[in-house]
């Protein structure tokens, strides 16, 4: 993943939304703070996934504590009646729902 897009995925994962985001697989509801394991149960597998592996933490030069890198997946589902799904991962936790008329993984 280029770091831009990586650099963009950390500011949408940290900016706060005013409700959570849901998408509809088949019968059930997935919602942003689902956990990775209920969405693939309910959605199955994703057209395409991105994974950006974590990064463990570790000690600086100057003994400081750096903590490490969650890790970050992408996952695409579409297209469905035109559209892609775009879900946003970090550390197994759905964390946004986003929907294009374009693939951009």
């Amino acid at each position: 993943m280029p770091r831009f897009l990586l650099a963009a995925l950390i500011l949408l994962l940290g900016a706060g939304t005013a409700h959570a985001g849901t998408m509809r697989c088949g019968t059930g509801l997935i919602n942003e703070g689902d956990p990775m394991d209920e969405v693939l149960a309910k959605c199955g597998q994703p057209a395409k996934r991105a994974v950006t592996p974590p990064t463990p933490a570790r000690r600086g030069a100057d003994g400081r504590y750096i903590p490490g890198d969650p890790q970050l997946e992408t996952w695409m589902y579409g297209p469905g009646n035109g559209a892609y799904r775009y879900l946003y991962f970090r550390d197994n936790i759905l964390q946004l729902i986003k929907t294009t008329r374009s693939e951009e993984l």
